[in-house]
């Protein structure tokens, strides 16, 4: 009897006990996004409001550029929920299925640090792409647009409003155009149908994964596109695995 009702207390407070583990995970990592807004802040008002030059190789820029700030507390690279490490292989393309885990950290371009998140690649100020980089934080409607925030594989994340959701939960990119794939790594469920964003007004909070197509990445981006509502998408449009996610 004793043990029965042991093994039902268990089952009830273990549940309990992993959700209240899960938000307080949730809550350090908005802290350490809000962290990295204190530093982004310094480095654009030491540098005239320009944004970082971006790397030669796999965009390591803002790991390069930034490097002062983390490399004495590793951790700022790695939300809290990201409690295993993926090593990758030297092409993307070979990186196996668990390198896709939300709950994945893994290790950066030239290993250089073990990351879990991802940076705005649109922000750069040293982009080829002339029409759509911002470059510089003087800008309106910095509350929309996203510069730090949970993500995989790719530190850099360059989405477009045209680019699908990713098939399944563990990011079956079937596609091999490359700028496509790069809107994946973000969209994935890390936080109970969302992620964490740190924002250019500095503010950090959680956005649903849906949402992610209604943000103002770059200055050209379709906030209204096909896969908003604004846009006309449908519930049953988005893949199965998000269907349940809050439509927006």
């Amino acid at each position: 009897m004793v043990v029965g009702i042991i093994a039902i207390l268990m089952a009830i407070l273990v549940p309990a006990l992993q959700g209240t583990r899960r938000r307080a995970r949730a809550v350090a990592c908005q802290a350490r996004l809000r962290d990295w807004g204190l530093y982004f802040k310094m480095y654009l008002d030491d540098n005239q409001g320009r944004w970082f030059v971006d790397g030669p190789r796999w965009g390591i820029g803002w790991i390069s550029a930034t490097r002062s700030f983390w490399q004495d507390k590793p951790a700022l690279l790695i939300c809290p929920r990201a409690t295993k490490l993926t090593i990758p292989s030297k092409e993307i393309r070979e990186w196996g299925p668990a390198a896709y885990d939300p709950q994945r950290a893994w290790l950066s371009p030239e290993g250089i640090a073990a990351v879990a998140y991802g940076f705005n690649g649109w922000l750069y100020s040293d982009s080829g792409y002339q029409r759509e980089q911002w470059r510089t934080s003087d800008v309106r409607g910095a509350a929309a647009i996203p510069v730090f925030f949970d993500s995989i594989i790719h530190i850099n994340v360059r989405p477009y409003h045209y680019a699908p959701p990713p098939e399944d939960d563990a990011l079956a990119l079937k596609d091999d155009t490359l700028a496509l794939k790069s809107a994946y790594h973000m969209c994935i469920n890390r936080h109970n149908g969302g992620i964490n964003m740190l924002f250019m007004d500095w503010s950090a909070r959680k956005v649903g994964l849906k949402e992610l197509w209604t943000l103002k990445w770059h200055r050209e981006f379709d906030t209204a596109g096909k896969w908003t509502i604004a846009g006309g998408v449908k519930p049953e449009d988005w893949p199965l695995w998000m269907r349940r996610f809050k439509d927006y």
